[in-house]
């Protein structure tokens, strides 16, 4: 059998305060421990961060390329106008459409027994 830690003539209320004060200690340090762990991650994603947005910026600047070269290639054939609001009409629907699949598809991955918006 282990010996018993501590001043066994301690009575009751100083081991309630020694437990408080050590309770508080051990949340002081889980806290600062926690914190160095989430600084260290936030560290190491941060390039991670900075290149996902550096790629985004390029794909966006890639589609208005691509839909710009559209136009420009679809102009001998509809005029200037005519092609412009072909290529508009037609990312028009596309959007529209990833957005309603997207959402139909985020409700039902978010759908709870007491969902106000229910899907078909």
């Amino acid at each position: 059998m282990p010996e018993p830690r501590g001043d066994p003539d301690q009575d009751i209320p100083a081991l309630l305060a020694q437990l408080s004060q050590d309770a508080r200690a051990f949340a002081a340090a889980e806290m600062r421990y926690a914190r160095a762990e989430l600084s260290e991650r936030a560290a190491l994603a941060l390039p991670a961060v900075a290149m996902l947005a550096v790629a985004a910026v390029l794909a966006f600047a890639t589609l208005v390329a691509l839909l710009i070269g559209l136009v420009v290639a679809l102009t001998p054939f509809l005029s200037a106008i005519g092609a412009t609001g072909l290529v508009c009409v037609v990312a028009a629907v596309v959007i529209v459409t990833l957005y309603l699949v997207s959402a139909q598809r985020l409700r039902k991955a978010f759908k709870t027994s007491e969902d106000p918006w229910p899907t078909q």
